[in-house]
């Protein structure tokens, strides 16, 4: 609580990166593929959700051709990446 959550967006070589990064106690390592499972909890975070939301986020992402990861802040929290390819947009029709 009372701690900064942060925000940002990126274009690195052809993909766009979407962070999300908090302040908090990070995530185990051993847990960083699992929070993507539906379901999965990290052993002892207190109870709250049923564990979809990850999970829905990263299969969004595969639709998409991309992928979704989290890693570890130093000395605390932890950054959640959605990654996708930056395409080129679709045509736009003139107006009649």
């Amino acid at each position: 609580p009372g701690t900064e959550i942060r925000v940002s967006a990126k274009k690195l070589n052809t993909n766009i990166l979407v962070t999300v990064a908090d302040q908090g106690p990070g995530v185990p390592e051993d847990s960083f593929e699992k929070i993507f499972e539906k379901f999965y909890r990290v052993p002892g975070t207190p109870t709250g959700g049923v564990g979809l939301g990850l999970s829905i986020v990263r299969n969004i992402a595969e639709i998409h051709k991309g992928t979704a990861y989290v890693k570890n802040l130093v000395p605390h929290g932890a950054a959640f990446t959605i990654e996708l390819p930056v395409t080129d947009m679709p045509p736009i029709p003139e107006e009649n």
